[in-house]
């Protein structure tokens, strides 16, 4: 009998040693979790890594660390087409820019915008401007339905670099500096691409409870690798950017901040060395102003899911190959605004995948 209380007493101890070990590693996990996932737990990562980079190399990051007193990149370029009057109307106030990045030779994706997603001057109340940003081409013939487009729609903003897709830097720059200049007024601004679907209704509702000063938000990648495959669209030889990570940035295709930002970033781009990947060039930007972009469901990566009524409901920017189908959906989308049916918890739970 004796034998089998202290049997009974041991089971008990041990099991009560395996919760309490439990619930320690649950604690445990969670906690290492919330910090790989947050602010304070992605600044001590990059701060490990950026102190790992200077062991290795002995040096700083000279993107992100380094500190250059005169201008290494300045933005000498000149605007052809201006619209130095898009944003002045009888109401100056502007709730949200809206930059494009595209091509000179998208002008039928151009339509499809202005005939789809960012069709709308007025959203839930708010006053929007949309502009597209286009480099120079070589091409005369282009560059003339260039002009022509532009006498038409007055919504293009051209400077005279050439415009390639490793100029994208420079794109970025030139939205930023007119930004700052012709439309300071905006209190947000929405960069994207033009081949991005673009539910504005929720990027609105969204941007009416953000913040209003440093903040800039979109598909994050928090601890992104420089791609070192040669036949990467994204390679990055170790020669020209040598450490181990990439700051924290919003991928290129859609992402938005407060108005205060452009000339904010327009001004420290000019003393961070020219990288040819706008988007990281950006990371680069925020990480000086020590302002770390945040994560939001709703801006759907490249190649995520596929096109419906209920992704589009329910998202902010989605970025498709196919995009003859907008037209349809953004009329089905149109007339349903506020759809009940389609399942939010769903749509959350699919963007952990």
């Amino acid at each position: 009998m004796i034998h089998r209380r202290c049997t009974a007493v041991h089971r008990n101890t041990v099991r009560s040693k395996v919760i309490k070990w439990f619930v320690v590693a649950c604690i445990a996990g969670v906690t290492i979790l919330y910090l790989f996932l947050t602010g304070p737990g992605i600044r001590m990562v990059h701060f490990a890594a950026s102190y790992s980079d200077n062991a290795r190399l002995h040096t700083v990051n000279r993107f992100t660390e380094a500190k250059f007193v005169y201008a290494i990149n300045p933005h000498h370029y000149n605007l052809v087409i201006a619209e130095e009057n898009k944003c002045e109307q009888k109401d100056a106030y502007v709730f949200l820019l809206v930059l494009i990045h595209s091509k000179p030779s998208h002008i039928d994706l151009r339509k499809k915008q202005r005939m789809t997603s960012l069709r709308e001057t007025n959203v839930r109340g708010k006053r929007i401007i949309v502009v597209y940003l286009v480099g120079n081409t070589t091409n005369k013939n282009l560059n003339d339905r260039i002009f022509n487009e532009s006498h038409v729609y007055r919504d293009i903003i051209m400077e005279d670099f050439l415009d390639t897709y490793y100029n994208l830097t420079n794109k970025f720059m030139m939205g930023m500096k007119w930004a700052s200049l012709y439309c300071p007024q905006a209190k947000y601004v929405l960069k994207g691409d033009d081949d991005v679907y673009f539910n504005l209704h929720n990027i609105v509702q969204m941007l009416s409870s953000a913040p209003s000063v440093n903040f800039i938000s979109g598909y994050v990648h928090n601890y992104a690798k420089p791609y070192r495959n040669e036949g990467s669209k994204w390679y990055i030889p170790e020669s020209v950017y040598p450490y181990k990570y990439y700051p924290p940035f919003c991928v290129g295709y859609a992402y938005v901040m407060s108005g205060d930002l452009p000339r904010k970033l327009f001004q420290v781009a000019q003393h961070i060395p020219f990288f040819p990947l706008d988007d990281v060039f950006m990371g680069f930007c925020a990480r000086k102003l020590n302002v770390l972009p945040v994560y939001k469901v709703g801006f759907r990566r490249p190649g995520w899911g596929r096109l419906s009524f209920c992704n589009l409901n329910l998202s902010y920017a989605i970025h498709f190959s196919d995009y003859q189908q907008i037209p349809k959906m953004w009329s089905e989308q149109q007339s349903n605004l506020d759809d009940k049916t389609c399942s939010r918890f769903i749509y959350y739970l699919r963007s952990l995948f």
